[in-house]
């Protein structure tokens, strides 16, 4: 018995084209765990280019969970304290922080995850739903401006954005319109 982890678009593709042959990487049975699977899978769809910006941050945010509960001790920078943890410094070194891990993973700057993984922190379930499907879900700036705003706030951009016509061209435009000042003009 066999589960596919990830590459069900390849194989349905191969299948297909009459392959009768693809290359796996097969895994003994109960030798990962659940999240390692998940890992396995999130890391796969991070690959792929067809994911929004949103999607994308959703993905790393996940794989952050992911990583802190398959390495603890990595955590908000790991335990330095307790004399246990200084005593198995070198175990801690050899785990890389998430950052490090995601950013070897993605080819991404550290400092774009913490972003990315931010944004998905910041924004409301509810706003993340009305984003889905629109230009903003691949708009990282705009993203960003939106999630560093409360729920209100964002739930008032989002309904000028998305009003038809349009209240406000941009995230910006509609922070500065609610701010009560005037665009600027050419």
């Amino acid at each position: 018995l066999y589960l596919l982890i990830s590459g069900a678009k390849r194989l349905a593709a191969l299948k297909a084209s009459g392959e009768t042959e693809i290359d796996a990487r097969v895994h003994p049975a109960g030798s990962l765990t659940a999240d390692q699977r998940r890992l396995m899978e999130i890391v796969e769809n991070l690959d792929r280019q067809q994911l929004t910006k949103l999607e994308f941050a959703e993905h790393l945010a996940e794989l952050k969970v992911l990583h802190e509960r398959m390495h603890p001790l990595t955590r908000n920078g790991g335990d330095r304290r307790s004399e246990r943890i200084r005593k198995a410094r070198a175990d801690q070194n050899e785990i890389f922080s998430f950052r490090s891990e995601a950013a070897e993973q993605t080819g991404m700057s550290k400092r774009a995850i913490e972003i990315a993984v931010a944004i998905v922190a910041g924004l409301d379930d509810a706003a993340k739903l009305r984003i889905r499907g629109t230009w903003l879900e691949d708009h990282q700036n705009g993203l960003r401006q939106l999630s560093e705003q409360d729920a209100a706030t964002q739930h008032r951009v989002l309904d000028m954005v998305m009003a038809s016509p349009p209240e406000a061209a941009s995230v910006a435009d509609a922070l500065v319109l609610i701010a009560g000042r005037r665009l600027a003009t050419p």
